[in-house]
């Protein structure tokens, strides 16, 4: 056989070895985006929880490592709803896994709604839908080691979600609504950021409830430090803002927040259903800075004046401090109809 003729065997082996790759590969994609796959994996899942998962629809791109699904509800034993989600989607960077990073570029989540319930035996109903099915004969799993990869989600977000939460013989529910999420973060680097926000919510505990109209929650985590972190809530009666810094998160904390908070009440009242005749706002800070076992506490509080238990206030004043365990009592003033009243002391 001439040259020539060899040249040609191996173009045309190497053309056919070519196209039956892109078939396959073709095949394989196509594959992967049938309801038929879905079914499997989904059956073959659902073998190993004793609740059930269910998509609608989804959609896996090979080559960008990108996953669409649409409608994914997760249900208990009793097939009551546990979570539903509208439309889910996960952004991958496959070819990072060869330099040993996971790099997720964006997980997305819609219209979320978790319903959690927890039964007379303190049993959450997403824990035992999600618990994997086990064998009296199965073998121990060994210890996992460390993992070897860095991980890095670039963006991962949350959007209109709503989270119920509810227990057994106890008349109490929490409902939250409009919940938002934002996270980003790299492992190795021990850095991130997170920021949470609730619309609005609704907590009945024992038939007293309580309507929180606002929440956020906010910190940047740089190299093992969160500088800043923000919490502010406010609800019919008070409002709180806890703001400051977490030095060495993960070997020596250290810290340095500030508490301030303002409680209207003649609302705190209505709230909860008293008669005690309580009227005037209590304004409070509070500063906390150093070791979590033995931190230094600064604490101040004013009530502007009103009536406290059906007796007129003119003022009351608060000011103390707690330092290597020792409570001061710098000052306390309270000013009514009857006198005024000031003490000083340590305990």
């Amino acid at each position: 056989m001439s040259i020539n003729s060899r040249l040609k065997w191996v173009i045309v082996l190497l053309a056919g070895l070519s196209l039956g790759i892109i078939g396959l590969v073709s095949g394989v994609s196509w594959y992967v985006n049938t309801d038929h796959c879905r079914s499997l994996v989904l059956a073959e899942l659902n073998s190993m929880i004793p609740g059930r998962v269910s998509a609608a629809e989804h959609h896996l791109a090979l080559k960008t490592g990108e996953l669409l699904v649409s409608n994914v509800t997760i249900k208990d034993q009793n097939d009551d709803d546990i979570i539903r989600i509208a439309f889910l989607s996960i952004d991958l960077s496959p070819f990072a896994l060869f330099k040993k990073v996971l790099i997720v570029d964006a997980v997305n989540i819609e219209h979320p709604r978790i319903f959690l319930h927890r039964d007379e035996k303190g049993r959450l109903n997403l824990a035992r839908a999600l618990s994997m099915k086990t064998t009296k004969n199965a073998p121990t799993a060994p210890s996992a080691a460390a993992s070897p990869f860095n991980v890095i989600v670039r963006q991962l977000s949350l959007s209109e979600g709503y989270v119920s939460y509810s227990e057994a013989g106890k008349n109490q529910k929490v409902a939250l609504q409009d919940v938002d999420i934002f996270a980003n973060g790299d492992l190795n680097d021990r850095s991130g950021v997170v920021k949470l926000s609730i619309g609005g919510s609704s907590v009945n505990l024992s038939g007293y409830a309580i309507n929180l109209n606002q929440f956020e929650f906010a910190l940047a985590l740089k190299k093992g430090h969160i500088e800043p972190m923000v919490i502010k809530a406010q609800n019919q009666f008070a409002s709180l803002l806890i703001y400051g810094d977490i030095y060495e998160v993960f070997s020596n904390p250290e810290l340095d927040l500030t508490l301030d908070m303002e409680v209207a009440l003649d609302e705190a009242e209505a709230a909860f259903d008293l008669d005690r005749g309580d009227t005037g706002t209590v304004k409070a800070s509070m500063n906390v800075k150093g070791k979590p076992n033995n931190p230094r506490v600064n604490l101040r509080a004013d009530y502007g004046g009103g009536m406290i238990a059906g007796l007129p206030v003119e003022h009351v004043g608060l000011d103390t401090k707690l330092i290597d365990r020792v409570a001061t009592l710098a000052h306390l003033s309270a000013d009514s109809g009857f006198g005024l009243l000031e003490l000083a002391g340590q305990v």
